[in-house]
């Protein structure tokens, strides 16, 4: 069975119809290309999410909460206030809930 998902650090995946339907349009082969394909990226993706640090309010993700997560935040929360790098909470809101995990976490460095 083919599936996709859509990526974004601490959101997990979810289906992308269109996606979907590209992929049941794919022939045999090219299934195949794309299964294996699909395996590679899990498995580094699933590397790269093991050895990343959780860092709570480094949302430009440089394990360092400082001046740069305020800016970054200010400018993301200018854009809608919707979900974006600085949903520091994951409630689907850029907003003041997330300025305070940065606030909370300043000067904080991660390992």
């Amino acid at each position: 069975m083919l599936t996709s998902r859509r990526h974004r650090p601490g959101h997990g995946g979810y289906p992308c119809p269109r996606v979907e339907v590209l992929l049941r349009s794919l022939q045999p082969v090219q299934q195949l290309n794309y299964q294996s394909l699909l395996a590679q990226f899990n498995q580094l993706q699933q590397g790269v999410a093991s050895s990343m640090t959780k860092c709570a309010g480094d949302g430009n993700l440089d394990l360092l909460v400082d001046g740069k997560d305020l800016a970054g935040w200010q400018e993301f929360s200018k854009k809608g206030g919707k979900s974006s790098w600085y949903d520091l909470n994951y409630d689907g809101l850029t907003d003041s809930r997330d300025w305070d995990i940065i606030l909370k976490n300043f000067w904080r460095r991660c390992k």
